[in-house]
């Protein structure tokens, strides 16, 4: 019982020591890593850190982010993995208590989606079956590089070069449009 007291008072009885985050949420997003959000208790920080083990490895830190965020996506988390998060506060070199760990299983990422102008019904996935109407639309499913599947068809959208996004022609002309 001595050590959560302290825990919940940390911050007041040490002024530079930021107190714990609390509420640490991770939802699993498919194609995009993990998403992490949690309640900032610290008045006195400087930032977080947040750590990452992936099926029990370690804790490593891989980010540092600053003051009073509360969400932060992991498009690096590896996909098909236990990945457990923990965050502290940080406040110049004084280092807060860690939050709760909070374990997530992450989703597949996909080799490529499709995409096809002429599929027009709202449950889109990327696959095959059912893919995204639109380049715009698949690229922003996803974080990180890419490769997308096009098939022929006009598209009236603007395509960024240099994202690390592979557009590929799979059965014909493709014709895009910029508006």
């Amino acid at each position: 019982m001595h050590a959560w007291i302290e825990e919940k008072l940390t911050g007041w009885l040490d002024p530079d020591t930021p107190a714990s985050p609390s509420a640490l949420v991770a939802f699993s997003r498919p194609f995009a890593g993990v998403q992490l959000s949690w309640r900032d208790n610290a008045w006195n920080e400087t930032g977080f850190r947040v750590e990452r083990s992936v099926n029990g490895s370690p804790f490593e830190t891989i980010v540092a982010i600053e003051a009073d965020l509360r969400l932060f996506d992991d498009t690096e988390a590896p996909g098909l993995a236990n990945v457990r998060y923990r965050i502290r506060a940080v406040n110049g070199d004084h280092l807060g208590p860690f939050s709760s760990i909070i374990e997530v299983p992450t989703l597949a990422r996909p080799g490529a989606l499709y995409v096809d102008s002429s599929f027009s019904q709202s449950n889109s996935d990327g696959s095959e079956q059912r893919p995204f109407p639109s380049i715009h639309g698949a690229r922003g499913s996803v974080a990180g590089p890419l490769i997308l599947k096009i098939r022929s068809g006009t598209y009236n959208e603007r395509v960024l070069q240099g994202d690390a996004t592979r557009l590929e022609a799979i059965d014909g002309p493709v014709r895009i449009s910029i508006p």
